[in-house]
């Protein structure tokens, strides 16, 4: 017991230097956590429309939980996509995103699935997308392949939700029709 009460000052810096470092280790954890909570993470991907089966979209997306600032898009942007539209010409390529919200996209149409040009199909369009987080501080650069013979045939089967729209529509007009016949017999 003699041994603990002459060692108390020892033990509580021991004791102490502890806490500090188990707190340290704690607070670094809650700062990644909470960057990765709230980082951007944008992604740029060709897929058939899903509204328009026969035709490819190109989509720029926001899959992250955080606003993106200053979408810029860079690389072989002179390339034709579609024999007449150049990338560099579409409106959101050429002038940027100022921002972007977690889960917004952004959609461009290009040519039929069916029949992808063959231009296009040896060669994939390299597209280089920089931006930042909403503190500006940290800076993200992605690379995207596009190739564009992945979608070649490709053609989106399930309904529309246009086309799903437009079918309870027509439920309800139908219903609404019975409804107001059987009323003025």
């Amino acid at each position: 017991m003699d041994w603990l009460n002459s060692n108390s000052g020892a033990i509580t810096a021991i004791a102490t230097a502890v806490l500090v470092f188990i707190t340290a280790v704690y607070v670094y954890f809650t700062y990644r956590i909470l960057r990765a909570t709230n980082q951007p993470e944008i992604m740029v991907s060709l897929r058939p429309s899903e509204v328009y089966g026969y035709f490819a979209v190109l989509r720029v997306e926001n899959v992250g939980s955080g606003v993106a600032r200053n979408v810029k898009f860079m690389g072989d942007l002179s390339r034709s996509v579609d024999g007449r539209t150049q990338l560099k010409e579409i409106v959101f390529v050429k002038n940027g995103i100022s921002v972007f919200g977690p889960g917004q996209n952004i959609d461009h149409y290009f040519f039929g699935t069916l029949e992808i040009p063959e231009a296009l199909k040896p060669v994939p369009i390299e597209l280089i997308v920089t931006y930042s987080d909403s503190s500006e501080h940290h800076q993200n650069r992605r690379t995207f392949r596009l190739n564009f013979s992945e979608c070649e045939g490709t053609l989106t089967t399930s309904a529309s939700p246009i086309d799903e729209i437009a079918k309870a529509t027509r439920e309800i007009q139908e219903d609404l029709h019975r409804l107001t016949s059987r009323l003025t017999r």
